[in-house]
């Protein structure tokens, strides 16, 4: 499965994350979530956890509704705010903030799916 597009999402008040529909069944039940470059994070299949140095990445369990929590510690040393974008980016999607990114989602007319 590869990943492939933009998502304008917003983070609940218990910071959990609603996966893209389409997504969700290749992702389902448990997902490898790192820090990528500092400002956000990377999800991946959870068969990608040999890929990774075991105290970089995080175990994260998706729920029956799609919703991923994202810890704390994560969110605060991301940045990230309740509005969120996901990118597509073939092996995993991609986590950002939402304010710095609408401007160059705007301005190349990138559509929300």
């Amino acid at each position: 499965m590869r990943f492939y597009g933009t998502y304008e999402r917003a983070l609940d008040e218990k910071k959990r994350l609603i996966v893209p529909a389409e997504f969700r069944k290749y992702l389902i039940p448990e997902v490898i979530v790192t820090q990528n470059g500092g400002v956000s994070l990377a999800i991946y299949r959870e068969e990608k956890i040999k890929d990774f140095p075991p105290e970089t990445i995080r175990k994260i369990k998706i729920d029956k509704q799609g919703r991923m929590l994202i810890p704390r510690e994560l969110i605060k040393s991301t940045g990230l705010r309740k509005r969120v974008y996901i990118y597509g980016k073939g092996e995993y999607l991609e986590i950002r903030r939402g304010g710095k990114n609408e401007r160059t989602r705007k301005r190349f007319n990138v559509g929300k799916n």
